[in-house]
């Protein structure tokens, strides 16, 4: 029997701490998405980091998910 292998991969959690120096590097008025401004940093040859997260987690982006969010927090 052949079984389905495990996929372990990387989630953003949507948590940043930016230098001071790189939130001035972006000009008033300008829009840029967040995974934008860590590609242009890591061309720049800037360090970017991550702390992966291993506690559970769950994803609200829809409001079904954010409802059992709720639910499961009033659960605690």
């Amino acid at each position: 029997m052949v079984e389905k292998p495990v996929q372990k991969f990387f989630i953003n959690a949507g948590i940043y701490l930016l230098s001071p120096g790189l939130v001035k590097s972006v000009k008033a008025g300008t829009r840029i998405d967040m995974p934008t401004l860590l590609e242009q940093e890591i061309e720049r040859q800037q360090a970017v980091n991550m702390f992966p997260v291993h506690e559970y987690w769950l994803d609200i982006g829809r409001m079904e998910d954010f409802v059992r969010a709720q639910q499961e927090f009033a659960s605690l």
